[in-house]
């Protein structure tokens, strides 16, 4: 370079940020501009199959439902598993009392103690569910 010349750098983040910011701009009023995008977007958003939990699952088999019907699905479990926790919280009294009925009967300890020789004869068939040590002190 001769002596008048002026030598400019410009980092290659800032251009990259300017070029970004450019293209999105370009993109967002494309879409602004064009009639009935959003309402094809969303269309295809919530007809989308999915699995299950609402996921897109790489077996196709397994994407037998749209995730509207998956969201929907979730949303209303929801209400009503609020619902429910509601219901026995204004009863917890009520149901605690009848709970302590039941389990004083003869058939109800019976029952609950086989429960649980059942299921401690069960635990020591497996060394890693069930061990017994001894304290030498």
């Amino acid at each position: 370079m001769g002596k008048d010349a002026v030598d400019i750098k410009i980092s290659d983040d800032l251009v990259m940020g300017i070029i970004e910011k450019k293209v999105q701009t370009a993109i967002i009023e494309a879409l602004d501009s064009e009639t009935g995008v959003v309402e094809r977007v969303i269309t295809a958003a919530l007809g989308m199959k999915v699995d299950s939990e609402g996921k897109v699952n790489s077996y196709s088999s397994s994407n037998k439902y749209t995730l509207l019907d998956v969201t929907c699905k979730k949303l209303i479990q929801g209400a009503a598993e609020a619902a429910i926790k509601d219901w026995v919280d204004k009863r917890h009294d009520v149901i605690k009392a009848e709970f302590m009925k039941q389990l004083q009967t003869k058939k109800t300890s019976s029952l609950l103690v086989r429960a649980c020789v059942d299921g401690l004869a069960a635990a020591t068939t497996s060394r890693w569910r069930f061990s017994v040590a001894f304290d030498d002190s």
